[in-house]
């Protein structure tokens, strides 16, 4: 065998060697950017489990301050619903998907919490008037009440001294009524309070029947427009809880 020959096989041998080094250097390169990419697929999926699971968690939070603050009407239940339905709404900020159903769960997001204030906002509505105009309301038809029935004694008209006793007996019940409601919220308390505010009415129906002279039928006319106010307050009330109940409602489906 000559020399040349010899050479020329050892080169070819060299170069399948190197052909094939190659060949295996570009699998292993291929492998390694196709478990990259696997990797990086799988880490994207684990973030984005994680979010979703996050997202569960704090709307899950949302919904118990909901049921606890409906149940309670606390500042710090109210806070807990706020800071949970915030961090949910933080995990869409900024997204621009055109998902139908991304931006449904964003829009059924935003009705949850705006159902949510407006109760809050109903039930402040309705505190403000338990604590501030019912009350002064209250206290003002007493006040009358008893300027009514001192007028009725210094001119020693006993029928009107025995009416304006009754009046104030049934304001006194009306009043211990409505804290009962107002706690309760329930059809039997408020069915009491609207017969107690019945049978206040008639007495005063009756007793204009007794007024004989200007003095006692101008403070009679002033009571009766107090009584309305009253009672027209106690209807606000009424429409500031009972508006809350289809609220309650939609809020509850929602969050099945």
């Amino acid at each position: 065998m000559s020399f040349k020959s010899v050479r020329g096989r050892i080169i070819a041998i060299i170069v399948v060697i190197f052909v094939l080094f190659g060949a295996a250097i570009f699998f292993n390169i291929f492998s390694l950017a196709r478990s990259n990419d696997g990797l990086g697929s799988y880490r994207d999926l684990s973030e984005v489990t994680n979010q979703i699971s996050e997202i569960e968690n704090n709307f899950f939070g949302a919904a118990l301050a909901f049921k606890d603050y409906v149940v309670n009407y606390d500042e710090q239940t109210k806070e807990t619903f706020t800071q949970n339905i915030n961090t949910v709404q933080s995990f869409f900020t900024g997204e621009s998907t055109d998902s139908t159903v991304v931006q449904n769960v964003i829009t059924k997001i935003g009705e949850y919490e705006s159902n949510f204030n407006q109760i809050v906002q109903l039930n402040e509505e309705k505190n403000r008037l338990v604590n501030q105009d019912f009350k002064d309301i209250s206290n003002e038809l007493r006040q009358i009440i008893t300027e009514f029935k001192t007028l009725a004694q210094e001119n020693n008209i006993s029928t009107l001294v025995f009416y304006a006793n009754s009046l104030l007996n049934k304001l006194d019940n009306i009043d211990n009524l409505s804290s009962m409601y107002f706690s309760s919220k329930s059809l039997g308390d408020k069915n009491n309070i609207l017969n107690a505010f019945n049978e206040l009415d008639s007495q005063l129906l009756v007793m204009q029947y007794g007024l004989t002279s200007d003095e006692p039928t101008e403070m009679f006319n002033k009571m009766k427009g107090i009584f309305e106010q009253f009672k027209n307050t106690f209807n606000q009330i009424v429409t500031a809880i009972e508006s809350q109940e289809p609220i309650i409602e939609q809020m509850e489906q929602a969050r099945v």
